[in-house]
């Protein structure tokens, strides 16, 4: 992980590859679910760098987390 300094705080980026990871799929379908709108775009640094905000990556597994527990409850 990478840290970027914003607005006087610190705050993680992740790769592709590590968000990929962190929902338990592969990069490819990190891309299909966001062209689909499935999950948040990331923010473009340069033509071929896209990284994703830890925070936002952690909200999203959050919300995926509850979703799953209201179908079983």
């Amino acid at each position: 992980m990478k840290a970027v300094e914003r607005k006087g705080r610190m705050e993680d980026y992740l790769s592709p590859k590590e968000v990929a990871n962190a929902l338990g799929i592969g990069t490819r379908a990190l891309r299909l679910w966001v062209s689909a709108g499935k999950f948040p775009r990331g923010i473009k640094f340069t033509r071929q760098v896209v990284r994703w905000p830890a925070s936002v990556v952690e909200a999203e597994l959050k919300k995926r987390q509850a979703a799953s527990e209201a179908l079983v409850a």
